[in-house]
């Protein structure tokens, strides 16, 4: 039987073999989505022409991609970072992190039919892609972020208007958690459906929020904090919630606590940098030193690892990416074993994989 799966995080096909009206096994086709990306970037040889590629690996995490490899750009090149670029980047990693977890509660709820949980993911998804566009001046794929600096400046104003957009998320959030509250439909529909085993996370190696259950904890942002993320204020925010069970409402949980800490860390960045920044760079092509070089970061999804290896003459020779949705796909098969027919579509929806990256 094949499965069509029409998903906001790119489409793809499942193979599923059916027994009793439930799955037994699962296969996902991949290329549906692919624009060969990386072939692309090493054509364009110059670094600074990699950036608005990288960034379309996937659509809800355009920045976290793009800071990844801004990031091990200025380690081959050795260059130095204005701290508060550092904080501005954690700042607009963190919102970017809010909008990919809200586009993943709004596929959710969408299964439950219930308006008023989707109007609020609606409503929270619609006032972080008018802060992006506010402050950057433009809602995705801007190039905002370039090696040792940034492309847009950040005014006084601007901070306002980040901390009255994290005001009007919150409160949509606070309602979504009474909606969710011990809801009879989502329970239903969602409570001990489609587990994801401590065995399965361990084996597969799985990576982000679905893999910090049962004194899991595998954050990237704790175990290597990156930019601003050392900051013990920032530390604290990072709250581990332990969560005994990994069906997909406990996994809607999850999802929710995780949009709670990082509205935390932005609150808490603004409060203590009021990161008022004019860009002091001249932009222009960084001076890489030959070598291999590797850095990674948390991304919603969990770890982006990016790899290059520099020539003689300065010249990226190769590019390689690791997605967290590439290391996330292992579980498929295992995840999804027992599945009603009629909840396919659910059951993928709820593991938070992106066919774009895959795809990438």
């Amino acid at each position: 039987m094949k499965v069509f799966i029409n998903y906001p995080f790119g489409n793809t096909e499942l193979e599923a073999r059916i027994r009793n009206k439930k799955l037994f096994s699962v296969k996902m086709e991949e290329g549906f989505n692919s624009r060969k990306i990386l072939d692309t970037c090493l054509l364009h040889k110059e670094p600074l022409k990699f950036i608005p590629y990288l960034e379309r690996i996937e659509q809800s995490s355009h920045n976290h991609y793009a800071v990844c490899f801004c990031s091990l750009i200025e380690k081959a090149a050795g260059m130095k970072v204005d701290y508060l670029v550092q904080v501005i980047r954690t700042i607009f990693l963190e919102l970017e992190r809010v909008y990919s977890h809200t586009l993943y509660l709004n596929r959710l709820f969408s299964y439950t039919e219930n308006p008023v949980a989707i109007n609020h993911t609606i409503a929270i998804k619609d006032a972080l892609l008018s802060c992006f566009e506010e402050v950057t001046g433009h809602r995705m794929f801007g190039t905002n972020h370039v090696f040792g600096d940034m492309n847009f400046n950040i005014s006084s104003g601007n901070i306002k208007f980040i901390n009255a957009t994290i005001e009007q998320t919150t409160l949509s959030l606070n309602k979504i958690k009474k909606i969710a509250d011990n809801n009879p439909s989502m329970i239903s529909l969602f409570r001990d459906s489609v587990v994801i085993t401590e065995k399965n996370i361990l084996d597969k190696k799985i990576t982000g929020p679905f893999s910090w259950f049962k004194g899991l904890n595998q954050d990237a942002r704790s175990t290597e904090p990156h930019f601003a993320y050392a900051e013990p204020d920032v530390q604290k925010k990072l709250e581990y919630r332990k969560i005994e069970q990994n069906c997909i409402y406990s996994r809607m949980w999850r999802i929710i606590y995780d949009v709670e800490n990082s509205i935390k860390i932005v609150q808490s960045l603004l409060e203590k940098h009021s990161p008022v920044y004019q860009r002091k760079m001249v932009l222009e092509q960084p001076t890489l030193h030959k070598g291999e070089y590797s850095n990674k970061i948390e991304s919603p999804r969990g770890i982006i690892g990016m790899d290059i290896e520099v020539d003689k003459n300065g010249i990226i020779a190769k590019i390689h990416v690791d997605s967290p949705s590439d290391i996330n796909k292992k579980m498929l098969n295992d995840a999804l074993n027992g599945t009603l027919v009629d909840h396919i579509n659910l059951a993928f929806d709820s593991l938070y994989l992106s066919m774009m990256e895959i795809d990438k």
